[in-house]
């Protein structure tokens, strides 16, 4: 962050360096302007008061706000976005600000404020069914090769074509439970 924006204050500990997970930059009235962004993923749903559906989208928002707020970053024009996006592919409102901003930039044509939100969406989407698809594929070895959710190794999970050490399997229980 520190090659884009100075801290707040100069004599102050940088601590923890944060690292952006975006950085743009755009073309600005006198020079290139970056824009830095961090994406958050959160859970979107309806347990909140009035059943507001993106109050976890916007303490998301606040939450990377309070940590980038070391630096000096300026409002006008927007120069950091959190980019707060839900598991069940809903997007916060600074993600439609941010895909604005940036198609601004391009001609009309090129739609690429349609583009990055499809590309925000199937990454989103990618990232989850790769973490679920590993759960399932834990389980499925778990079970075919009888041993603890534990015993499964890593590098099992993640190349399962590759040969892999044979756990050693529980042995059957030899008590009965009852129906």
């Amino acid at each position: 962050m520190r090659n884009h924006y100075p801290l707040r204050n100069p004599s102050a500990p940088e601590g923890a360096t944060r690292i952006a997970d975006l950085v743009v930059s755009l073309s600005g009235d006198l020079q290139q302007q970056p824009i830095v962004c961090d994406v958050v993923t959160t859970l979107a749903h309806d347990r909140y008061p009035e059943n507001d559906f993106h109050h976890p989208l916007r303490t998301a928002a606040l939450a990377k706000r309070s940590k980038y707020r070391k630096y000096d970053i300026p409002d006008n024009p927007p120069s950091f976005f959190p980019l707060p996006l839900g598991r069940t592919n809903v997007f916060s409102q600074e993600v439609f600000d941010f895909c604005d901003l940036v198609d601004r930039h391009f001609p009309r044509h090129y739609r690429v404020n349609q583009k990055l939100r499809a590309t925000f969406s199937r990454a989103l989407c990618v990232g989850l069914s790769h973490t679920l698809n590993l759960a399932v594929r834990r389980f499925q070895m778990c079970m075919a090769s009888r041993v603890a959710l534990p015993l499964i190794p890593v590098p099992a999970l993640l190349h399962p074509l590759l040969p892999a050490p044979r756990v050693h399997s529980l042995a059957p229980s030899t008590t009965r439970h009852p129906l």
